[in-house]
């Protein structure tokens, strides 16, 4: 039997619409078909529920987790907060607080709390509601993010224009191809030349670098997907890196390292070493407990038998060789990197 005002299917001996309130007509009320004295809440197809509910109003049990309504069937009241009852202590309230019942559809499990024999809220009343909620708030959150970026992308694009470079006629950079397009030149003195330039493609860089290496920077070259490096006759290195995601070419040339005959202490960090290669040097750091120096007119071949001259003098505890390069331990907790860094030159660091 179904409600002739909203539509809504009748519950057997309910007075009232369950979903709109509205008063039936008698001819219309459904008699129930379970015997005198069961639960009016308990029809024909009802499994006796953990929870029953009662009527805010006339205090009826109108419903159960499974069967929430909107209205009391008995005497018309709109449901607030119910309280669920045990099914064996029908006069006796447990004090448990639930949903309004049906304010969301049939199917809603409104019970919650220590009274709940599960403990888990209904996904309908308050997981469905959370998660619509979480949604738009994700939504709102990534919608004011994606503003937020778009206006710092704007803003940046507007302050940051690079001007164009005017190549400089004096200093380094007179050895070195000139570069034309946006830039910025940060350093040209008589050491040290340092430069990026935007706007260049891939290909532009492999064209610089061809260009350099047929200047005279083609000693001792080192090159990869996107960096570069090499020495001319006169020791000056150059380094250039390639950004790719930012189409950017970084510039640096810089002087020989100005070289004299250096004596190392027998004692402290010095007095470890073997005997070295040459005397003739540059010493950048040296204290208690750190050193670092370089080492000129050394060959690549004899930087191979100065480390194996380092492993025979104790640092041989969980040492590294391969190629260019050489790290030690000699197991007393100090540490020894030895690196050829081209140009018959060597780097020596000595760490307590």
């Amino acid at each position: 039997m179904f409600c002739t005002y909203c539509g809504g299917e009748l519950r057997e001996g309910s007075e009232f619409c369950t979903k709109c309130g509205q008063k039936i007509s008698p001819e219309y009320i459904p008699q129930p078909a379970v015997p005198a004295g069961e639960n009016r809440s308990a029809g024909v197809g009802y499994a006796e529920p953990s929870f029953q509910i009662r009527c805010v109003g006339c205090n009826e049990i109108i419903g159960d987790e499974a069967h929430p309504v909107n209205n009391c069937p008995y005497c018309g009241r709109v449901q607030g907060l119910n309280i669920a009852v045990a099914p064996d202590s029908p006069g006796g309230y447990t004090g448990q607080t639930v949903m309004p019942g049906n304010y969301g559809g049939a199917g809603y499990n409104n019970s919650h709390g220590s009274g709940n024999s599960t403990g888990r809220k209904s996904r309908e009343s308050y997981g469905g509601v959370g998660k619509r909620m979480a949604i738009a708030t994700a939504c709102f959150v990534i919608a004011a993010f994606a503003f937020i970026m778009a206006g710092i992308t704007g803003f940046v694009k507007d302050e940051f224009v690079h001007e164009e470079i005017i190549w400089p006629q004096s200093g380094l950079s007179q050895m070195i191809p000139g570069m034309n397009g946006p830039g910025e030149i940060y350093r040209d003195g008589s050491d040290t030349f340092s430069a990026d330039i935007y706007e260049i493609s891939k290909s532009d860089y492999a064209t610089y670098v061809e260009q350099c290496k047929s200047g005279g920077f083609d000693v001792d070259v080192v090159k990869d997907y996107d960096s570069f490096y090499a020495y001319n006759a006169e020791g000056y290195k150059l380094t250039l890196d390639y950004y790719d995601y930012s189409d950017e070419l970084s510039i640096r040339l810089t002087a020989p390292i100005a070289m004299r005959k250096i004596t190392l202490a027998d004692k402290g960090l010095g007095g470890l070493l073997p005997e070295l290669p040459s005397d003739m040097g540059y010493i950048e750091t040296e204290t208690e407990s750190y050193m670092n120096f370089y080492l000129g007119e050394v060959t690549k071949e004899q930087y191979d038998e100065f480390v194996t001259s380092c492993i025979s003098n104790g640092f041989d505890y969980e040492y590294s060789r391969s190629g260019d390069y050489f790290y030690g331990d000699n197991g007393d907790g100090v540490s020894l990197t030895v690196q050829y860094v081209g140009n018959n030159t060597i780097e020596i660091m000595l760490s307590d």
